[in-house]
């Protein structure tokens, strides 16, 4: 009797295997957001979400330099501005960053670093055709 390979084995051998793998403990993608373990307070504590930032994690830190990784490279990127946006509403969830970086800067998801630490995960776009890179949180009321 031969035995007959058909593309649906293959894959369905190929999705158990990497089951397993995962299984075998590889960390949940949300695990490797940061770096170390939080303790129950700060966990607990607003703005400690690297990827739900807040204002207060930016308020006061004008000219303060993140590393920015983004898929395809890295940039030195140093906060110019925290500011506020139209329309009124919770402004700890409803703010806009301004950073200045490099020519070669695109648009992308960074994820921002300070000494190796992961401060927040956000998309940034390029803003008037400068080396600036602009993030707009609004998590506000009635926010999509």
């Amino acid at each position: 009797m031969t035995a007959v390979i058909s593309r649906r084995g293959v894959l369905g051998a190929g999705a158990v295997v990497l089951g397993v793998g995962m299984a075998a403990g590889a960390p949940p993608a949300v695990a490797a957001t940061s770096s170390r373990p939080m303790t129950d307070a700060a966990a607990s504590a607003p703005g400690t979400d690297p990827l739900t930032p807040v204002r207060s994690m930016f308020a006061g830190r004008e000219g303060a330099e993140f590393s920015g990784a983004s898929p395809w490279s890295a940039h030195r990127l140093v906060l110019a501005s925290v500011d506020d946006l139209h329309g009124g509403g919770d402004a700890e969830n409803r703010f806009r960053l301004e950073f200045t970086t490099d020519e070669g800067a695109r648009d992308g998801i960074y994820r921002l670093t300070q000494g190796g630490e992961l401060v927040a995960s956000l998309f940034l776009a390029r803003v008037g055709g400068d080396a600036r890179l602009e993030a707009t949180i609004d998590r506000g009321e009635g926010a999509s």
